[in-house]
């Protein structure tokens, strides 16, 4: 695996165990996902395919679990989808890498997903935060973080990422 993407993926998987002080607090009524990977809150584990591409970008695939396995629900995610936010371009990566968990544990395992987003000449990066929800995958209330926004070092990360 090429050092960019070692990279990559230890910032996903920083930014969702950083993220979670930053999410409202849930109600005294919720309880967390059992599944990690239950986006929908139905009990039954739901698939996330990473590649592909929607014009310019990357996205991201969900197949919804049944009691049986995979279903034929599928919902597919990326940067034209309502509520995400961002544009579409050339090189972004959007959906390079991804991971779920109920960060804000509200009983809907949230998504996050990584992007090769330019912050400025010199900084790459970003991960959104894509809430889980009784329909599943949203974008309403969706949030960015960044290395900055996150209280991380570039340095730290093995950064500056050049493109």
């Amino acid at each position: 695996m090429s050092t960019s993407r070692i990279v990559l993926a230890t910032a996903v998987a920083l930014a969702a165990a950083v993220c979670t002080p930053l999410l409202t607090a849930p109600t005294a009524a919720a309880a967390p996902a059992k599944l990690a990977d239950d986006f929908n809150g139905d009990g039954h584990r739901d698939f996330v395919m990473l590649g592909g591409t929607h014009g310019k970008d990357g996205r991201v695939t969900v197949v919804y679990g049944t009691s049986t396995g995979p279903g034929t629900r599928v919902q597919t995610i990326h940067q034209d989808s309502p509520g995400i936010p961002g544009a579409v371009e050339k090189g972004d990566s959007w959906g390079f890498a991804a991971t779920s968990a109920d960060l804000d544990r509200d009983g809907y395992a949230d998504l996050i997903v990584d992007t090769n987003e330019q912050l400025d000449n010199t900084r790459w990066g970003m991960v959104h935060l894509l809430k889980g929800s009784k329909t599943g995958i949203t974008g309403t209330g969706s949030k960015t973080f960044t290395v900055n926004s996150l209280k991380l070092s570039y340095k730290n990360l093995g950064g500056p990422f050049p493109h």
